[in-house]
């Protein structure tokens, strides 16, 4: 039902369109047309005589002013109501005027009429038979008026037979049987396109519903698989912070019992009192900034407005998050301040996201190697500023780095990795106007992260 609508629609549609290039045809046809009668009236019949005088003859006049009627009857038709049914056929009855206009400045010369012929073959152009119809009985009704009151006209002779237009007429349905055999063979050969198309556009529109819901189902999936690395990777992270957590509560548990036996003396010394106090709250700092960190982590912050940031405060707040991991991996990992005035105006917790993904496969990568070292440094130009993760490993073999930023890609083992740490961060950093490449000139594993001055990125105050 619905492919037999959009049939009909668009076989409207393409009969419409055709119609209306038709009419801009026969406006332009016109106007040669109308040129060439006037041609045709002045060397055919250029002048009149009266006595000694001369003047033009009137079938010039005629030619001007009847045929520039009817070509700018047509051309305003064409242009204020193209494709309209009512247009076609007052257009095939001002082609049929057009070719009674010729055949009468000619005198009626048998060789104009087949004027009329090649009339019938462009109106053919409308693939309407009814349209032939028209033009048809406009010339049969003219030849047989013609004939009987004006025969010098119509055939050049003063008297001619009854029948005469009959004659004519039969050669002008000859010709359109033809030419509506040819209308309605176009019409099929339309409808047809028509179907076929409709078909195709239904066949896509399902295709295209396919595709819309595969893709949420796996923008759906890739969330999900991205929401369970993360919260396995805050597992891991929770897991590796442990000890490191622990270490401080030790330290906080102990120093509050001392401070309890200095309180509880007859005469406390205050001020150890106060060194123990400020002991316990720098300690208990330490463990909020990496409590902090952690649910800093646990968010996507995509949604996080642009914030200009330090960048030693983004790398620092990462670093809680991994550095009992690489201590008790064995791994070195080495970090020097950058300027204080190194500043990137980002989503912080997004590029923290990228630095500890970087950092982690640099753990993963180097813990198996007799050297083992991660570096993160920086370098800047008066364009960019660029972050570098650098490790010892050998580097990015030259068969996978196109791929190794591609979705789903991991060179780790079945169940360490999911391949979309990096995909993910590379749209980050497009996010950010910033680039995430890898470093093809080092001799180790270098990663990049390139922030452009003067758009989202680094600023130097």
């Amino acid at each position: 039902m619905l492919i037999n609508e959009r049939a009909k629609e668009l076989f409207t549609e393409m009969l419409n369109k055709s119609a209306a290039d038709t009419d801009k045809l026969f406006a332009r046809l016109m106007i040669f047309q109308w040129l060439a009668c006037v041609v045709i009236a002045y060397f055919v019949s250029p002048e009149t005589w009266n006595g000694e005088e001369s003047s033009v003859h009137v079938h010039v006049w005629a030619a001007i002013f009847i045929g520039g009627a009817i070509s700018a009857f047509t051309g305003a038709l064409a242009h204020f109501y193209p494709s309209e049914k009512i247009t076609r056929h007052l257009i095939a009855v001002a082609q049929m005027c057009m070719s009674i206009l010729i055949i009468h400045v000619s005198g009626g010369r048998i060789e104009s009429h087949f004027h009329i012929f090649g009339s019938l073959a462009f109106l053919a152009f409308y693939y309407d038979p009814q349209v032939l119809i028209t033009a048809s009985l406009i010339t049969a009704a003219d030849h047989y008026l013609r004939g009987v009151y004006w025969p010098m006209s119509a055939y050049g002779e003063l008297t001619v037979g009854t029948w005469r237009w009959l004659e004519h007429g039969a050669w002008v349905i000859f010709e359109d049987v033809f030419l509506i055999y040819s209308c309605l063979r176009s019409q099929k050969g339309l409808a047809e396109i028509s179907n076929r198309q409709a078909s195709l556009e239904l066949i896509n529109s399902e295709i295209e519903a396919q595709i819309v819901a595969r893709t949420a189902e796996l923008e759906a999936q890739r969330e999900r698989t991205l929401e369970g690395e993360k919260m396995a990777a805050l597992g891991e992270m929770a897991a590796g912070m442990a000890h490191e957590i622990n270490n401080p509560v030790s330290v906080i548990q102990l120093t509050s019992e001392q401070l309890q036996d200095v309180l509880s003396d007859e005469n406390p010394d205050i001020e150890m009192s106060r060194e123990m106090a400020k002991n316990i709250q720098m300690t208990v700092g330490r463990i909020g900034k990496i409590v902090r960190s952690l649910k800093s982590f646990a968010r996507d912050g995509e949604t996080d407005p642009m914030v200009e940031t330090p960048v030693n405060q983004i790398i620092e707040e990462t670093l809680v998050l991994c550095n009992e991991k690489f201590r008790n991996r064995g791994v070195h990992l080495r970090y020097e301040k950058f300027p204080d005035q190194l500043k990137l105006s980002c989503r912080s917790v997004q590029i923290s996201q990228i630095i500890l993904n970087l950092l982690q496969n640099a753990l993963d990568a180097v813990e198996v190697l007799p050297e083992k070292w991660v570096e993160i440094t920086f370098a800047e130009d008066s364009e960019s500023t660029r972050i570098m993760v650098t490790d010892s490993g050998g580097g990015i073999p030259e068969h996978i780095r196109e791929k190794i930023l591609q979705p789903f890609f991991t060179t780790k083992e079945v169940g360490k990795g999911t391949g979309l740490g990096l995909s993910i961060s590379k749209g980050i950093m497009d996010a950010h106007h910033g680039e995430l490449s890898i470093d093809t000139k080092c001799s180790n594993t270098r990663f990049i992260l390139n922030f452009k001055r003067d758009s989202y990125g680094t600023k130097v105050a």
